[in-house]
């Protein structure tokens, strides 16, 4: 997901002083995942805070309220989760608005409803998590991914492809074919190794070791053996 962090979700919302259209100068800067990521955090703090009343009801007004209780600023919001008694009773003329702002921004970007974005991006967070349970399973071994590879469907094969080949991507845009293949081989090491290599991109190796080799190789032969076909990026994917 997206590198916006919980301490930066508060500052956004502290510097913009409860005003909606002081906080859409500071969301415009935001890529989409960490745009998602902010609204997400904006509606799980909402969330946790009407778990903490009372009385917790499924209303659009009590929602409203604790969106409302969310764009005081961090200060409030502590004070509030920790004595919900104070959890206010209407909205004042402050901080109204704030989650119509980030709907908004993202739709006026993006061209699509926040919803839209959030829901597609935990597709994407669960296919993540699914490619790096087979490479990490694989232990650099190309011989492991192939059975692991082997129940996969044509639709699934080709999305483990493309994930492999943006992930390798994300790393560096490569200038050669080898320098591809250097990707493909970190890729190949598993998902603490290749965090690593994202965030000190320094340490992106000059040659490739024994293990993790020809992990892009077996992909394709497996898909050619059980669909005789070679593979391609531009396959369409079918259910």
């Amino acid at each position: 997901m997206g590198s916006l962090t919980r301490d930066e979700f508060w500052s956004i919302i502290d510097r913009s002083n409860k005003d909606r259209n002081a906080l859409r100068p500071l969301l415009e800067p935001l890529g989409r995942v960490d745009l998602i990521m902010f609204h997400r955090f904006f509606m799980e703090y909402g969330s946790d805070l009407r778990d903490e009343l009372p009385e917790r009801e499924e209303s659009d007004y009590q929602e409203e309220l604790a969106w409302y209780v969310v764009a005081q600023g961090k200060a409030f919001y502590d004070d509030v989760y920790e004595h919900p008694e104070k959890f206010p009773e209407e909205q004042g003329p402050a901080g109204r608005g704030f989650r119509g702002m980030i709907a908004k921004v993202y739709r006026d970007r993006f061209g699509e409803e926040v919803m839209e974005g959030d829901n597609r991006q935990l597709r994407r967070d669960q296919a993540e998590r699914e490619f790096w349970a087979i490479i990490d399973g694989a232990a650099r071994d190309r011989k492991k991914l192939r059975a692991a590879l082997e129940p996969l469907s044509r639709r699934e094969l080709l999305e483990f492809y493309r994930e492999f080949i943006d992930l390798a991507r994300e790393l560096r845009e490569p200038e050669s074919d080898y320098e591809e293949e250097l990707s493909w081989y970190v890729v190949a090491h598993g998902k603490a190794a290749y965090d690593a290599v994202l965030a000190h991109p320094e340490t992106f190796p000059e040659v490739q070791g024994p293990e993790g080799r020809g992990f892009m190789g077996m992909i394709s032969t497996a898909f050619f053996e059980k669909f005789g076909e070679e593979i391609d990026d531009d396959d369409d994917i079918e259910p």
